[in-house]
């Protein structure tokens, strides 16, 4: 389960006409009854007939974007003429697929308020604003419970390991391979536990196509460069973990991939079959036109193609497990992306991966880890 949570505030200072007409004022537009509400666009608003507080806004997918879907959230409105406020409560949503509402909702409180301001000079206004505004702030934080939301704080994943003492040979081999680096993030994080990082790329995974954050993209982006450039980690010291590190990768791809085929194929079902159906249907849901616009020509291209040929070099300590592994998500990228990686590493003519190219380092500058 994945729940995020945001809020915000603001406030604007708006200055009544000298001569108001009547029922133009702030306090007279929000005690308006609910009657004479307009409902703009009727395709996108409507009243609930059971109840005349209640409203349904609409959003037809088919005619913005072409996906056969339509959200809808029913919305209370409460005039409260004694504050001169009127509050929003949201929690009714359904996204337009059975098979998917159960998975989704949405709780929403906004609210629109009027505060009257005292007859004072413009110089003082601004003071008077940020004055009151600081002191309701502070009365709501003491009313409501400490909130765990906001926003998310990954991992540092460093680029480069720089270590005091370190020749420019040992610098340069230690950046070849990025197992000194994943070592030092999973002692500093997770105690030396991978499971514990494979966890946090599937969180960023989910931030990313789900949430649309680009933070999310940019960790799921620096982990799996860090991942898929180890070489002793990945043969040695933490293979079983890497299996896994291209299973996930593997489901993730499937999922958020349009190919038809591919989410089916990922989860091992037959084209025809319901659970193939549902991971088709959230295929073409989420992600699809976020990842396949990231993925061609992409890091992830040159990154695969150098992990791969690393392990056809150390054919000899790679388990059957990692070797399978790698063949299925080689055949998924063949099926959706057409990338081929058996000839020769894909991309690497390309210039967007100069960051992963050779480092020159000044081995007068003391370095840390």
């Amino acid at each position: 389960l994945v729940s995020f949570k945001a809020s915000s505030s603001a406030e604007k200072l708006v200055k009544h006409p000298s001569s108001p007409l009547p029922g133009r004022t702030l306090r007279e537009y929000l005690a308006l009854p609910l009657d004479q509400y307009s409902l703009l666009d009727p395709r996108w608003i409507t009243r609930c007939p059971d109840a005349a507080d209640l409203f349904t806004l609409k959003v037809p997918l088919q005619d913005i974007i072409g996906l056969p879907l339509e959200p809808q959230i029913q919305v209370r409105v409460d005039i409260d003429t004694a504050n001169n406020q009127v509050v929003f409560y949201a929690d009714k949503f359904v996204l337009g697929d059975p098979r998917f509402d159960a998975n989704f909702s949405v709780t929403m409180t906004s609210c629109l308020r009027y505060k009257p301001v005292p007859e004072v000079s413009a110089r003082v206004v601004p003071d008077f604003w940020r004055v009151t505004g600081r002191a309701a702030q502070q009365q709501q934080q003491q009313q409501q419970p400490a909130s765990t939301s906001g926003r998310c704080f990954y991992t540092h994943v460093p680029r480069l390991v720089r270590r005091a003492g370190a020749t420019a040979s040992e610098l340069t081999a230690m950046n070849l391979d990025k197992s000194g680096v994943l070592q030092a993030v999973l002692q500093e994080r997770y105690k030396g536990d991978p499971l514990g990082l494979l966890g946090e790329l599937q969180y960023a995974f989910v931030a990313f196509v789900f949430g649309q954050s680009l933070d999310g993209f940019m960790q799921w982006k620096s982990l799996l460069l860090m991942l898929l450039g180890c070489e002793h980690a990945a043969l040695h010291t933490h293979q079983a973990a890497f299996v896994e590190v291209l299973r996930v990768l593997r489901a993730q791809l499937a999922a958020s991939l349009s190919a038809p085929a591919a989410a089916a194929a990922a989860a091992g079902r037959s084209a025809g079959s319901a659970e193939s159906q549902q991971a088709q249907l959230q295929a073409s849901m989420f992600g699809s036109t976020l990842i396949e616009e990231l993925l061609p020509d992409s890091f992830l291209k040159k990154a695969l193609g150098g992990f791969f040929e690393m392990l056809v070099e150390n054919t000899s300590h790679v388990s059957s497990d990692m070797m399978s592994e790698a063949q299925a998500l080689k055949q998924l990228l063949r099926s959706s992306l057409r990338w081929e990686f058996d000839m020769q590493v894909i991309g690497a003519d390309d210039d967007e991966m100069d960051e992963e190219g050779p480092v020159i380092v000044d081995t007068s500058e003391p370095y840390a880890l």
